[in-house]
C-alpha cells in the first residue's frame, strides 16, 4: 500500500496539504453547560466532555505528523523505535468511555447527527460500548486520511492527541501538577498548564523530527 500512501508525497515534494480536521471548531470556547447538563454527561458515562477546554484541544500539526506514521495495514503508527496504536484500554483511561456493552450500529450511522437516535432512550445510554465504537471510527478516519489523495480526517481527533500527550515519551507536553491521578485523562489534561507547550507554533516539520529522534523509555 506504500505507493498509495501519504508519505510518497512527503518524500517527493516534503510537504503536503493542510490536513483537514473536521472535529475542529474555532468556537468550542463557548460552549458553556449548565450544571444539570454536565450531571447528565457524567451519568451517561461521557465525564470527558462536561471540559470544553478537553473538547477543544485540537493541535492539527501534531494530528498531520501522526496521520503520516499511519500504517493502514496493521492499524498501528510506525516509528523508529517500533509500532504503537491506540488500545481499548487507553480509550477507557483516557476518555472514560465504555468499552463492552452493546455494539453502536446502525445502518445510517454516517449520515449527519445520526448518533442522536441512539441516545433517545436514556436508560440505554450507558449499556453501549461507546469507547469501541469511537475507536473503531477514528481507526477507519486515520486509514482514510493516510491515503495521499485524502486532505480530511473524520473522527474523534481529541483522543489522538490525548493519547500523544500520554503515549509518546519523551516529548510529551507537561501535565498540570496534582491532577496527574483525575480520572479520565482528558480532564486533567483539560487543566491549564502555561508550562506545557513544547512546539509552541506546532510546527509538522519539529513533529516529525521528534518522532525521529526519541526512543521510548
Amino acid at each position: 500500500m506504500q505507493d498509495d500512501h501519504i508519505s510518497t508525497v512527503i518524500w517527493a515534494r516534503g510537504v503536503q496539504d493542510r490536513l483537514d480536521v473536521r472535529q475542529y471548531r474555532a468556537n468550542y470556547h463557548q460552549w458553556i453547560l449548565s450544571d444539570p447538563q454536565r450531571e447528565l454527561l457524567r451519568l451517561w458515562g461521557f465525564s470527558a466532555f462536561t471540559n470544553n477546554c478537553s473538547v477543544s484541544q485540537n493541535d492539527i500539526r501534531l494530528i498531520t505528523a501522526l496521520v503520516e506514521m499511519w500504517r493502514p495495514e496493521t492499524n498501528t503508527f510506525h516509528f523508529p523505535f517500533g509500532e504503537l496504536t491506540i488500545t481499548l484500554e487507553d480509550v477507557y483511561m483516557i476518555m472514560g468511555l465504555h468499552v463492552k456493552g452493546r455494539p453502536v450500529t446502525h445502518r445510517e450511522l454516517d449520515a449527519p447527527k445520526a448518533y442522536l437516535q441512539l441516545i433517545q432512550d436514556l436508560p440505554r445510554i450507558k449499556s453501549y460500548a461507546w469507547g469501541a465504537a469511537v475507536l473503531s471510527y477514528l481507526f477507519r478516519g486515520l486509514t482514510k486520511a493516510a491515503h495521499k489523495s485524502t486532505i480530511a480526517l473524520n473522527g474523534c481527533t481529541m483522543l489522538l492527541i490525548l493519547w500523544a500527550h500520554e503515549r509518546l515519551l519523551p516529548g510529551a507536553p507537561k501535565i498540570t501538577p496534582g491532577v496527574e491521578l483525575v480520572w479520565p485523562m482528558a480532564l486533567a489534561w483539560a487543566e491549564p498548564n502555561p508550562d506545557r507547550r513544547e512546539n509552541p507554533h506546532h510546527h509538522t516539520g519539529q513533529y516529525r523530527g521528534d518522532f525521529d529522534r526519541f526512543e521510548m523509555s
